[in-house]
């Protein structure tokens, strides 16, 4: 069973994060990022719905917002769909899966001391200040989040880099689950099985053509003995990483309304940990 085809299991341990950018990988244009990916296979968890709002206004003043669905049980839009019963109406939002998996962020980054920029290379790119004296930035763990595509990609990279079965070897889970493989090692034959996703750096390489943003993953890395269950148990939970909007919030952004200034009512009111720098 390939890394993107796994539909089960649960969530794991709930760890809080406050800042968009230490949370989510950031995948840009003309920025190529280096990860290794510590989750063997994607479930039916790794998954979260979304609608984007046209008529909300962002952080810079622009409209169009894709939130998260609260669920279609409490989703004022979904409800709304409903009683449209035309996706074809103007006012239909449609709701659209994203895909996420945990990975460490190995991408070589430096953080500014005066301004706290962080920069790929020696130089700040706001200010300009030297950073070739200061150390790297921790390597961090973080959530890969992506289309399908994306993660339909990855999976084809996975089924390509193969070597011959290790019962000792933690990214290679699916043969350690595969009867066939199984069967074939105890007699005594050496079996060609995929390495596992979780087996080698990933560089994730992002270009834009027009509205439309691709990215392409490439091995980045020779297949080594990671053991990604180091990492089990600093799994972020979805409903943790990503801003959940209530029912109202969510009609006030169909309405028209900026995320920032909900966020800074709800932040104001108590009633929010998080930061109004969602990245948006």
């Amino acid at each position: 069973m390939s890394f993107f085809e796994s539909q089960q299991g649960d969530s794991n341990t709930k760890t809080r994060r406050r800042s968009w950018r230490d949370t989510f990988i950031q995948l840009t244009p003309g920025d190529p990022v280096t990860v290794r990916i510590v989750e063997p296979e994607i479930v039916a968890e790794n998954k979260v719905w979304k609608h984007f709002i046209p008529q909300a206004r962002t952080k810079a003043g622009r409209r169009g917002l894709t939130v998260p669905c609260p669920g279609i049980e409490v989703c004022p839009i979904c409800a709304r769909n409903k009683e449209l019963g035309d996706r074809e109406h103007p006012d239909y939002i449609k709701a659209f899966p994203s895909f996420f998996a945990h990975a460490l962020d190995l991408t070589p980054r430096k953080t500014c001391d005066l301004c706290k920029t962080v920069n790929t290379g020696n130089t700040c790119t706001y200010d300009d200040n030297d950073l070739s004296k200061l150390p790297l930035d921790e390597t961090v763990l973080k959530i890969l989040e992506g289309s399908k595509t994306m993660f339909e990609q990855i999976d084809t990279v996975e089924s390509t880099i193969q070597a011959v079965y290790d019962p000792n070897r933690p990214s290679m889970l699916a043969a350690h689950k595969d009867p066939r493989v199984q069967e074939e090692h105890k007699s005594g034959r050496e079996v060609m099985v995929p390495v596992g996703i979780t087996g080698y750096n990933l560089q994730l390489v992002t270009t834009r053509n027009d509205d439309r943003r691709t990215v392409t993953p490439v091995p980045a890395s020779a297949p080594d003995d990671f053991d990604y269950r180091e990492y089990e148990n600093q799994y972020i939970s979805k409903w943790d990483a990503w801003l959940l909007l209530t029912s109202d919030e969510i009609l006030e952004l169909v309405q028209g309304a900026s995320l920032v200034e909900l966020l800074k009512a709800r932040n104001s009111s108590g009633n929010s940990s998080l930061d109004t720098d969602a990245g948006l």
